[in-house]
């Protein structure tokens, strides 16, 4: 009985989270696509990464990799920081949870676009990336911004929820644990937080994941923003 109960509860988290499932789904599907493309055909590769001559490589680069480890690579971060948007406990309501996640889309899209839209800017000519890794940061930057607001709601909420002690523990330590651990590597350890390395865009994948937080906290904490995303009735 406790496992069906659980089971179900899972399932129906998941149907809540489809949002954040189809993003994961979607891209790395069409960058599955794209890879074997390049595959048969290597030319594509310049006509879909982004550089100062390629400008629509704002949205095609982000499908596009360089060999099956940098494409296993960002796929395999996307899946896992999509779990930490999906599964800590919030205390939130069906119709909370919805209504956050209503901007997630956008957010996600958006900052990996803008991101890369400032970088061809400033970039000098001759220079190009490619790779969902920017994409990847956003969704991560969302998850953080989901972690802290998550955190204090559940502290907020629990005197006024009617729920066991054991669950207010369990939503507490699924968010203030990761949260801990983010900023941690944040604050300490900027370079591995960044993938510092050759050939690493390190500037859109910062760019990407500050988007994605402050959007998240301006979701929960700017009346406008919380009034124009609203979840419909």
């Amino acid at each position: 009985m406790a496992n069906a109960t659980k089971i179900s509860s899972i399932t129906d988290l998941l149907r809540i989270n489809r949002p954040v499932l189809a993003v994961a789904v979607f891209v790395s599907t069409l960058s599955s696509l794209v890879f074997l493309a390049t595959l048969y055909k290597p030319d594509l590769t310049h006509t879909l990464y982004l550089s100062v001559d390629t400008p629509w490589g704002i949205v095609t680069s982000i499908f596009l990799h360089k060999d099956l480890a940098h494409l296993s690579v960002n796929l395999l971060f996307l899946w896992f920081w999509t779990i930490y948007v999906i599964f800590p406990d919030s205390l939130l309501s069906r119709e909370e949870r919805r209504g956050r996640l209503r901007i997630f889309v956008p957010t996600v899209f958006g900052a990996a676009i803008v991101a890369n839209i400032i970088w061809v800017i400033i970039s000098s000519p001759g220079y190009n990336t490619q790779g969902s890794s920017g994409l990847v940061f956003a969704v991560l930057g969302t998850a953080v911004g989901f972690l802290l607001v998550n955190m204090m709601n559940v502290v907020s909420r629990f005197k006024a929820l009617q729920i066991t002690k054991r669950r207010k523990v369990n939503a507490l330590m699924s968010n203030i644990i990761p949260l801990a651990f983010f900023l941690m590597l944040i604050v300490f350890y900027t370079d591995l937080f960044l993938v510092v390395a050759p050939g690493v865009n390190v500037f859109v994948h910062g760019t990407a994941f500050l988007i994605g937080f402050f959007v998240m906290l301006m979701r929960e904490y700017v009346p406008f923003m919380r009034y124009a995303i609203k979840p419909r009735t």
